[in-house]
């Protein structure tokens, strides 16, 4: 056997320069046997098949191992993922994709809360709620992530939304009794002046439920790993 073809897996326990010493008192046994001794058979002690690449040494105990076997010993190591071709695991969140779907939550849960409120000539209070929670977990759930940054995005369009809303039920009114939309800043200025608590509650329980969907989405989803 060459020498240097010692490979050894370690757990986060054992200090690195200890590691090293290991691997060199190993390679010098190596180094000894291979002269005083025929040769193993280059047979992988774990399959059995011929072709073994190297020895390792796992938890104490050395493996003559062939490629196959040593890539399934050492796929969570980042030399054996970029020799196999395996991107690296993502660990930040995909603000993209969050963004996109935090967006695309918020128009529709936006139309959603606009259509119901127009044809029922009231704000539903709990729709509030959804509009928030739906916004802000469709955000993290797109991110796959939970960070502040990802939250505090999500909240932000939530509010959005509800505001959105409540513009697109004024508009929607407003087209199903056939007033011209030219009048909207005048009558959407007078539905806040004759209910502001309305409006005010909206926003309110629009934020409470983005509270909720924000820590939903940190039990369930959770936060950034950390290697």
């Amino acid at each position: 056997m060459d020498p240097g073809r010692v490979s050894i897996v370690v757990g986060e326990e054992r200090n690195r320069a200890e590691a090293a010493q290991i691997k060199q008192a190993l390679d010098s046994v190596i180094d000894i046997m291979a002269e005083l001794t025929p040769p193993y058979g280059n047979v992988c002690m774990e399959c059995g098949r011929l072709g073994v690449e190297r020895t390792v040494l796992a938890s104490g105990v050395p493996f003559m191992l062939c490629r196959p076997c040593l890539d399934r010993r050492t796929e969570g190591l980042p030399e054996t993922r970029a020799r196999m071709g395996l991107a690296r695991e993502r660990t930040g969140p995909d603000y993209g994709t969050g963004l996109t779907y935090g967006i695309l939550a918020m128009i529709g849960m936006a139309f959603l809360w606009g259509m119901i409120s127009a044809a029922t000539y009231s704000t539903f209070f709990l729709l509030a709620f959804v509009v928030g929670f739906a916004v802000v977990y469709a955000n993290a759930y797109g991110a796959k992530r939970v960070t502040g940054g990802v939250l505090t995005i999500g909240i932000i369009l939530a509010m959005v939304s509800s505001f959105l809303g409540e513009v697109l039920f004024m508009v929607f009114l407003m087209m199903r009794e056939g007033i011209p939309l030219g009048y909207f800043a005048e009558d959407f200025g007078w539905y806040l002046a004759v209910e502001p608590w309305s409006f005010a509650l909206a926003m309110i329980l629009g934020l409470v439920g983005a509270g909720v969907a924000s820590y939903v989405a940190y039990t369930s989803i959770g936060t950034p790993k950390r290697r």
